[in-house]
């Protein structure tokens, strides 16, 4: 009984502490600068923002931009192809003045992806007043259909005659982009915060927009509709040029600051090597053509470091969002929900009700999060995969835990009442490891996804010298050291193991494969297995099976 009145009087006093520092603050008529600017604090020290803060935005902006021109600049190229009708009028302005251009100035002309095309052309006032609405339902059911099955394999214009109307309006665009891409050299989407966003004081860094990384993507999809149309139709020079497209298009869009972007680069480059897939397995493929791609994948940019964006731009967010979180409170939070309905950390919200700037120290929680992602940044250096997955793992675990103590809803009262620190300390640590589990990124999955694509990129770079080497001999190699010297000077290394790629031979062809994410010999099996029913599988694979005709070989 007695330790329960101690209990409730220790509390009193707590609370009454908090009423007095929210009381000192409100006396307060002038806010002044509520961290300190420096390299261990802010990170940067310029350019400032003319309230005196870091201006995130354009310090990412000025590093992005420099080098790229109207003319070297791959964003410019997507813009002139898609035109402006898919971004917020409110952004074309600002965004466009970055690139130090005119925005497009056609209202229309521009390339329509197929979905888009399908619902204006075949779905207009006219054409649905004469359909059911059940009809209607089966035609974009078709659509759909159509589109799945076109975008996997090569397709003729007898089969799919919508789809053929679809690249008849684009064609031109599309070659003229194919052109574009394979001459562009850097890439630069500028970084816009949304009006909504600046009016509600929002972190400026979470609420810039990326219109090209979502165009990105879908332009890359049509390029392979195209190319399974030019592969069906014999163009297979046609259809590697198209590929080389796609590639840059994902390589060079990955120069981009945020990881979203990285990741989205990633998946354009996968779409590419999907389409490589199909032409190395075509049957009239010859020896020049499959030296052709080869030479594109050597000579490709690399994916830019997703690492490297964990570091500056996802550190810079932490940093930009402590700040706004000191000046405007829990409010701030609501930019981590897509709806902007509330904050995203109940936990972080109560301490921030029962406080003020007066009894937190703004600089410790930058501090803490530099510290973090100085700490990620060492994982990242590690050379070794295994190892670097390892210490991923264990650091994601670390974070986690502090982040899950300090949101437990006694963790303030306790220290208060046990831990012998100030008020200040304990909500300070508070609300940074809070902080740490709402901001820090999936590490260790998104360095994996950077690894992932290059151990594609290795195994697709062998299958061709292995492809190479069967039309030569007239049979596959007993084993990858045939093709070495002949068809290809190194033999890659599987970058999940640092070892070389598994080769297997089987009576209808060979399978060579990574050993992938989980860096086991899963003997070629994947994801996409249908009895993979624990999703443990998961090695790269390429397979072929054995063909009745050799490809033609050229002279």
């Amino acid at each position: 009984m007695q330790r329960r009145y101690m209990l409730s009087n220790r509390h009193f006093l707590f609370f009454s502490f908090l009423a007095l520092a929210i009381l000192s603050a409100a006396i307060s008529a002038e806010e002044p600068l509520l961290v300190t600017i420096s390299k261990e604090t802010t990170r940067i020290t310029a350019p400032l923002k003319s309230n005196g803060y870091p201006d995130y935005v354009a310090a990412l902006n000025a590093q992005q931009s420099a080098g790229v021109t109207a003319e070297n600049n791959l964003a410019v190229t997507i813009w002139n192809t898609i035109g402006t009708a898919q971004m917020s009028p409110k952004m074309v302005a600002p965004y466009f003045k970055h690139l130090k251009m005119s925005p497009p100035a056609k209202i229309s002309g521009y390339y329509l992806g197929y979905h888009d095309w399908f619902e204006k052309t075949q779905f207009t006032e006219e054409k649905t007043s004469a359909l059911t609405p059940q009809e209607i339902e089966v035609l974009r059911k078709a659509k759909k259909t159509d589109y799945e099955i076109c975008l996997e394999r090569p397709w003729t214009s007898a089969e799919f005659p919508q789809m053929a109307k679809w690249l008849k309006f684009n064609q031109r665009l599309l070659v003229n982009f194919v052109s574009a891409a394979n001459r562009r050299s850097h890439f630069y989407s500028p970084y816009v915060v949304g009006s909504e966003h600046q009016k509600q004081s929002l972190p400026e860094l979470i609420g810039v927009l990326l219109p090209a990384a979502q165009q990105s993507r879908e332009l890359a999809r049509g390029l392979r509709l195209f190319a399974n149309n030019q592969i069906a139709t014999g163009d297979l020079p046609a259809a590697i040029a198209t590929s080389n497209a796609i590639h840059r298009l994902g390589r060079l869009s990955s120069q981009g600051s945020t990881l979203i972007e990285g990741l989205v680069g990633i998946a354009v480059d996968r779409i590419g090597f999907n389409l490589d897939e199909s032409i190395i397995k075509n049957d009239n493929v010859t020896d020049a053509q499959l030296q052709l791609l080869d030479k594109h994948l050597r000579a490709l940019p690399p994916i830019s470091s997703l690492a490297g964006k964990i570091d500056v731009t996802e550190r810079y967010m932490f940093l930009d969002t402590t700040i706004s979180l000191a000046r405007n409170g829990p409010q701030a939070l609501a930019g981590l929900n897509e709806d902007n309905s509330s904050s995203p950390s109940p936990a972080l919200n109560n301490i921030l009700k029962g406080v003020t700037t007066a009894v937190i120290d703004w600089d410790h929680i930058l501090r803490t999060g530099n510290y973090w992602y100085d700490e990620i940044k060492k994982v990242n250096s590690i050379k070794s995969p295994q190892q670097r997955k390892l210490a991923s793992e264990m650091l994601e675990i670390r974070m986690t835990e502090t982040a899950r103590a300090a949101a437990h809803p006694a963790s303030i009262a306790k220290q208060v009442l046990f831990s012998g620190k100030s008020l200040r300390t304990i909500t300070s640590n508070q609300i940074a490891n809070i902080m740490v589990g709402l901001l820090m990124p999936a590490l260790t999955a998104a360095v994996q996804a950077e690894t992932r694509d290059i151990a594609i990129q290795q195994v697709t770079i062998t299958s061709i010298a292995i492809t190479r080497y069967r039309n030569q001999h007239g049979h596959y190699p007993d084993n990858l050291s045939a093709v070495k010297g002949l068809f290809i000077d190194e033999l890659p290394q599987d970058p999940f193991t640092g070892r070389p790629l598994k080769y297997l031979q089987d009576p209808k062809g060979f399978v060579l494969y990574s050993f992938g994410d989980n860096m086991t010999d899963d003997n070629g099996k994947n994801r996409t297995d249908p009895d993979n029913a624990h999703g443990d599988w998961d090695d790269i694979r390429f397979q072929v099976d054995q063909k009745t005709k050799l490809p033609a070989k050229s002279l």
